[in-house]
């Protein structure tokens, strides 16, 4: 098998080793990496995004998916009214 080949066949085998694990979580690999990427004092949907490298809009459905199962909450920024800070619960 040529090196191309491997890492496909690892990275198959990587994905289902994870939904295997976590199936019973209900969440999938994006929303995990989400929740990973919010620290505990929260973060701000702008600096989220860069963090993962994803635009608002996609950002904006991954988060409403996860408040509305209340794995995170939405509020306004403190010091900025038009930002908004995302954190677990």
């Amino acid at each position: 098998m040529e090196f191309g080949e491997l890492l496909n066949q690892f990275l198959i085998d990587l994905q289902s080793l994870f939904r295997t694990h976590t199936k019973s979580l209900n969440l999938t690999l994006p929303q995990i990496m989400l929740l990973s990427s919010i620290p505990t004092d929260g973060i701000d949907m702008t600096s989220l995004s860069h963090r993962l490298g994803v635009d608002n809009s996609t950002l904006t459905r991954l988060i409403d998916v996860l408040a509305k199962n209340r794995y995170v909450q939405k509020n306004k920024h403190p010091s900025d009214k038009r930002s908004i800070l995302v954190s677990l619960t």
